[in-house]
């Protein structure tokens, strides 16, 4: 058997493997542009899991930047 294993990190806007202020940032920044997100974006992107990518998404980012949650 064999295949690949991905990892998903939850708030990792601009997938470089960590989370931090540039990913607040940059999803942000598209969220307010209004951009339109593929299918596969939400399990990375959608931080607070309702099911929607917007600020509250954006803010729960920069709570885990911050140290508020994890």
């Amino acid at each position: 058997v064999s295949g690949t294993v991905s990892t998903v990190l939850a708030g990792d806007y601009d997938q470089d493997g960590q989370v931090d202020m540039f990913d607040a940032m940059g999803l942000y920044g598209a969220v307010s542009a209004g951009a339109e997100f593929a299918e596969d974006d939400y399990s990375r992107l959608d931080v607070n899991q309702d099911g929607e990518i917007n600020m509250f998404d954006v803010m729960a980012i920069y709570g885990i930047v911050s140290g508020g949650q994890e």
